[in-house]
């Protein structure tokens, strides 16, 4: 297999913000913008950056949100805007100059598509996919009871290293098979989480969001894909998908059986062969339809 080169860029948001982001594959291709969950970084799609199978057949783009990973992460309260989340995704957008991006959103990674709908209307988005969705920052009824524990439990620690050593121990809680992933990987997300200070934990947490553009205006013309593991212990699979089929006309459901939270590395050949041909499949019905 043929090793992939990103092109990587620092990308100053509207208001000054660092916005870190990659880029790799075939820009000929469709675009496919991967965001990360909540408190990790865009380390965790490197199983789809790392195959060169499917980056020949897409252009993909990785970013870290702000107030994660290597992003900058800023405390005051206009910093955390719907506004700005929409601004840092299309800033990463133009630096790499492309448009209509297929967004693929892991958990808390779903809520940007919010922000785009309402700063840029219902044509900004090609396609979407909610990877073991949270598709709003208020969507209380998807969340597990599991995870809002351990939610609670972070915010009432009381130091850095505290609300670290925390997290580090909930990751397991994120596979359904926790044995079965690598150390390597543990390693490697307990990193990510490890940037991201207490305080700004909690400004992502508790930012707003208006979701009328995008089940008003998207609901009915945005192809969406949904792909959720059956052992979810984070976001209900059963609240997910239905969520999905009241507020979008053009649903795909895979609901995959004995994964957890993260289909993508869990399952990740199955994965990328999904997103493979789902991609393939909604661009040629957007050519068509332009006949």
């Amino acid at each position: 297999m043929a090793v992939n080169h990103p092109r990587i860029e620092i990308v100053k948001s509207n208001d000054g913000t660092e916005i870190y982001a990659e880029a790799t594959g075939n820009k000929s291709k469709p675009t496919v913008a991967f965001v990360h969950g909540l408190g990790l970084s865009s380390v965790v799609w490197d199983a789809q950056f790392l195959d060169s199978e499917l980056t020949e057949r897409i252009y993909a783009i990785r970013y870290d949100l702000r107030g994660h990973g290597r992003s900058g992460k800023p405390l005051e309260p206009a910093a955390w805007t719907s506004e700005r989340f929409a601004e840092d995704f299309h800033a990463v957008m133009s630096i790499f100059r492309v448009n209509k991006p297929i967004l693929v959103g892991w958990s808390y990674g779903c809520t940007p598509a919010v922000d785009l709908a309402t700063k840029f209307g219902p044509n900004y988005l090609r396609a979407l996919v909610y990877v073991g969705g949270l598709p709003y920052t208020h969507a209380g009824h998807i969340v597990t009871d599991v995870q809002r524990s351990d939610v609670r439990s972070l915010l009432r620690q009381p130091n850095q290293n505290a609300f670290q050593e925390a997290r580090g121990s909930n990751l397991r809680k994120t596979f359904g098979d926790p044995d079965s992933i690598p150390v390597t990987i543990y390693e490697q997300w307990a990193k990510a989480t490890s940037m991201q200070p207490q305080a700004v934990f909690l400004e992502v947490l508790r930012r707003k969001q208006d979701t009328t553009h995008l089940w008003e205006q998207c609901g009915p013309i945005l192809p969406l894909l949904v792909i959720h593991g059956q052992a979810d212990r984070i976001c209900d699979h059963d609240a997910a998908i239905k969520e999905a089929r009241l507020k979008f006309k053009n649903v795909d459901i895979e609901s995959w059986p004995s994964v957890g939270h993260a289909p993508f590395l869990e399952n990740k050949e199955k994965f990328n062969s999904v997103i493979t041909s789902w991609v393939a499949k909604v661009t040629s019905e957007v050519t068509k339809s332009n006949l």
